[in-house]
This record gives structure tokens, C-alpha cells and sequence, in this order.
């Protein structure tokens, strides 16, 4: 079961918000509380030294096709190059 999110209010630096709008433009998240949700995500992982997420590899262009597994905790994870 999955488990209820929790609404909260921040704010931001605009320049921020308009890089996050440019991300929903370019089909990288699918709204602001998607995309703050996935950039804290990608810290949290960054944190434990854990591959690229599907988001930030999205966000650097790469094509969803050469993402090839999904990893225990349920990101998408792109194959080790090289």
C-alpha cells in the first residue's frame, strides 16, 4: 500500500521556478510538486553515492530507451558505461 503524501508550501528562488517550469515544458516532470519531489530525490541519493536517477539522467537529455533497468528502490537506473 502505498503511503499518503504530505502537502506542504515552500518557497523558492525564481530562478528556480522557472527552471522547474522549463523542466514541465520538456516533459521531464509532470508538475512543480512532481519535480520538487524528484530533485529531492536525486539529493537523497547523490547523498549515498547511488547511480543517476531517471529523472536527472532525463534532465541531461538522455533517451528514456537507454535507461535499461529499474533498481530495488524503484528508480529507473541507466546501464554502467564502459
Amino acid at each position: 500500500m502505498a503511503r499518503e503524501k504530505q502537502q506542504i508550501t515552500i518557497t523558492l528562488d525564481p530562478i528556480l521556478v522557472e527552471w522547474l517550469d522549463k523542466m514541465i515544458d520538456r516533459h521531464v516532470f509532470a508538475n512543480r510538486s512532481h519535480g520538487v519531489e524528484a530533485c529531492i530525490s536525486i539529493a537523497k541519493e547523490h547523498e549515498f553515492g547511488l547511480f543517476p536517477s531517471f529523472y536527472a539522467l532525463r534532465a541531461q537529455g538522455v533517451d528514456d530507451k537507454q535507461l535499461l533497468w529499474k533498481g530495488t528502490d524503484g528508480t529507473m537506473r541507466a546501464k554502467k558505461q564502459g
